[in-house]
């Protein structure tokens, strides 16, 4: 969502745009002739979060709202004010999907972890990168590794 796309009322009925929920105002600040929000909303069942990064157990979606002066002056919000939080309209990106490194060992000691590991990104629909182990320890050695990987698959 980009933050000029987010609308914000006092009740969820007077939201001309599509409705999001209840957020509550984390962070207020001035630049220039707009106010910034930073709200705190509820992440909806269901959906997974994959940008803005969260620390381990946040729960809430950070939301960026920018707003006029007139905007403001209308409605007046502060940090821990509860806001009812409504979208014009989004743009949807696609995910790039996760990508997992198999530490491949040679011969059939590294068979159990090649077909755990085709498993795995066939039921996460993920791409799947190999290496030698050493090559995957030190993050060298083949063009697959210049992107991170999600998850390291070590064999043998």
């Amino acid at each position: 969502m980009r933050p000029e796309d987010v609308e914000l009322a006092a009740v969820g009925a007077q939201l001309a745009a599509t409705p999001l929920g209840e957020g509550e105002v984390d962070e207020v600040s001035f630049i220039g002739a707009q106010e910034r929000l930073r709200l705190k909303l509820p992440t909806s069942p269901g959906v997974r979060v994959i940008h803005p990064p969260r620390r381990f157990g946040e729960s809430d979606l950070p939301i960026e709202v920018v707003r006029s002066q007139h905007d403001a002056r209308r409605l007046r919000l502060g940090p821990g004010d509860r806001v009812q939080v409504g979208i014009r309209r989004f743009h949807v990106l696609l995910h790039p999907g996760l990508s997992l490194l198999l530490a491949d060992v040679a011969g059939a000691a590294g068979e159990p972890a090649r077909r755990c590991a085709a498993e795995i990104a066939r039921l996460a629909q993920a791409r799947l990168s190999c290496a030698s182990p050493e090559a995957a320890l030190s993050g060298s050695g083949t063009e697959e590794l210049l992107d991170p990987a999600d998850l390291f698959v070590a064999g043998g």
